[in-house]
């Protein structure tokens, strides 16, 4: 069920975001309780990783305990996070800043907050957070 609103979600933002160069049915989802201090991922799969799906390109792994709790719609923004990464990757290559404006303006196509960072103490497992006050960097720590 939480696969097939991601997937829902990732045509939508496709769709409104009018990122043609992506195939909704070419990223392949995956539910994880695996992370602790990030929300998302997305990757390029390497040929030799496809696992018999002939067109998954992309993977995009979204932490399960946004989908617990009163996080609401966090979720949502998450995919777009990470569908915005996996247009960057399809239109530029992976040799720009994760981040950077290419990342931003891809992200605010797609309707997500453009930032690399979630500021939510209850989803991200962290002690102390490390920033720059001018926004250059975050780390978070256990």
């Amino acid at each position: 069920m939480k696969e097939d609103a991601v997937r829902e979600e990732i045509e939508a933002t496709i769709n409104r975001a009018g990122f043609d160069p992506l195939n909704p049915a070419a990223i392949r989802v995956v539910i994880t309780d695996s992370f602790r201090r990030k929300l998302g991922a997305c990757r390029r799969i390497p040929a030799a990783d496809h696992e018999g799906e002939e067109t998954a390109e992309y993977e995009i792994r979204i932490a399960r305990r946004l989908f617990e709790g009163d996080h609401g719609n966090r979720w949502r923004d998450t995919v777009r996070h990470e569908v915005a990464h996996a247009y960057v990757f399809e239109t530029i290559g992976s040799d720009v800043d994760p981040h950077g404006p290419e990342w931003k303006d891809a992200a605010r196509r797609a309707g997500a907050n453009p930032v690399a960072r979630c500021e939510d103490e209850d989803l991200v497992d962290a002690s102390y957070v490390l920033a720059c006050p001018n926004g250059c960097f975050e780390c978070r720590a256990l």
